[in-house]
């Protein structure tokens, strides 16, 4: 059943966690609040596979990104990983430029993402 929180969307899929973002421009006033729920969502499971879905975001602020780093650092010592999916044109350059598409899988849907853990 979907959870639903300020900033994201949550279901279960496959033993996967799907956070979705509700919004589609995220300001700098937004951070501590991303930071929160994405800490919730990582605590509320031992072994976390987790897809952020970025398909209703046209702007993330850099702090966000690093959050998204840091918590994809803390879902790896848990034995965890951690999927992108659905960046539009814009993030997906974001990601280019910082290099950060060799941190994160990307995956342009969430079938793909939830497949890429299945094999």
């Amino acid at each position: 059943m979907p959870s639903d929180l300020t900033y994201f969307t949550i279901k279960h899929d496959r033993n996967v966690l799907c956070v979705t973002f509700n919004n589609r421009d995220l300001g700098l006033d937004d951070v501590p609040e991303i930071h929160t729920e994405l800490e919730q969502a990582v605590a509320s499971c031992e072994s976390p596979h987790i897809i952020l879905s970025l398909e209703n975001v046209h702007y993330l602020p850099t702090t966000a990104l690093g959050i998204m780093v840091a918590t994809l650092t803390r879902i790896r010592r848990k034995d965890g990983e951690m999927r992108l999916a659905c960046l539009d044109e814009h993030l997906g350059e974001l990601m280019r430029i910082g290099r950060l598409d060799r941190i994160f899988e990307i995956y342009p849907t969430v079938t793909a993402a939830l497949d890429s853990f299945q094999s």
